[in-house]
């Protein structure tokens, strides 16, 4: 717990833009193989990705079990990364069949205070003959955030 709070140093607004990026996981996978990540977006509270990941899917019971996780991190000289916001996804609980974007609020992992809105969009793309299910994909578009927090300069 210490060693994430002493990475995160967010301030109230007199600070400097983030150098931001994306990375997505479909969990439970959290292997190095499922995680996706956009490009760093530099000095941005306010980035436009338009990126499009895939996912090799399961079945549609399958995926409906699982979650997409995305976390937001501004990028730091010297390999320190800070994170700036998640948000988790439980499959179930959403519309998955058009890749038509939705907002979701970033939270932060321990006291969920507001920290940004993030423009995805999610399509379960079957596979036209179940014979090929390496067809089967999950696609996952991020559009943008706004309103992501300035940086410490420290």
């Amino acid at each position: 717990k210490q060693w994430y709070q002493r990475r995160v140093a967010i301030t109230a607004g007199d600070g400097n833009p983030p150098n931001c990026y994306v990375k997505t996981y479909l969990l439970p996978d959290r292997s190095k193989t499922a995680k996706r990540k956009t490009k760093t977006k530099k000095r941005a509270t306010n980035p436009v990705f338009n990126e499009i990941f895939q996912y090799k899917a399961p079945s549609m019971e399958d995926l409906c079990s699982m979650t997409l996780w995305l976390t937001v991190w501004d990028t730091r000289q010297l390999g320190h990364n800070m994170f700036l916001g998640e948000v988790r996804i439980q499959l179930d609980s959403i519309q998955i069949t058009t890749l038509t974007p939705t907002w979701w609020q970033l939270k932060h992992l321990e006291d969920s205070h507001f920290r940004g809105s993030i423009l995805l969009g999610l399509m379960y793309c079957p596979s036209p003959d179940d014979k090929k299910k390496k067809k089967t994909c999950l696609k996952l578009k991020v559009v943008e955030a706004r309103d992501l927090p300035l940086m410490d300069n420290n």
